[in-house]
């Protein structure tokens, strides 16, 4: 199946990986591997036999990768403008006496768009694994734009 085709079958509309779990214990090994994050190493390294566990074992460790380098990403960004906010109202505070009014204010928005906006979509990761999970419990092996392609050709 190459992308959405209409089906309802497998409720997902990622391209599915030509893998089949050869054995049910497969299926339970390919959701763990999700819900274990970098540890799913161990699993890519033991389950020489079996490629439906290798490839979502190999997927969630990719996708861990993208998500640590993300978040690393947008933290730092976080953090720099927490910090030139301060700088900002450091400096204006000592210049002005409407410094002493909008520094707190920017830091305040700040801390508020920081908690409203990144608060969620941390969430965002985790739901994302639980589904893949849930898929490859089901004994699907939906591919992860680009990461599955990479996890595929390298089982």
């Amino acid at each position: 199946m190459n992308g959405y085709d209409g089906s309802r079958e497998g409720g997902t509309t990622m391209e599915q990986a030509p893998i089949k779990a050869p054995k049910p214990d497969s299926t339970v090994i390919g959701a763990i591997a999700y819900i274990i994050g970098f540890y799913s190493i161990l699993i890519f390294l033991l389950a020489k036999d079996d490629k439906f566990a290798r490839f979502h074992a190999l997927q969630a460790l990719l996708l861990d990768l993208v998500f640590f380098l993300a978040s690393s990403i947008v933290g730092s960004v976080v953090a720099i403008a927490f910090f030139a906010a301060m700088v900002f109202g450091f400096v204006a505070t000592f210049a002005t006496v409407v410094g002493i009014v909008t520094f707190p204010l920017i830091f305040i928005a700040l801390f508020v768009i920081s908690f409203v906006v990144f608060v969620p979509l941390s969430l965002l990761p985790l739901l994302f694994r639980l589904y893949l999970a849930y898929e490859a419990f089901n004994g699907r092996s939906p591919m992860v734009p680009k990461i599955g392609k990479m996890a595929l050709e390298h089982i």
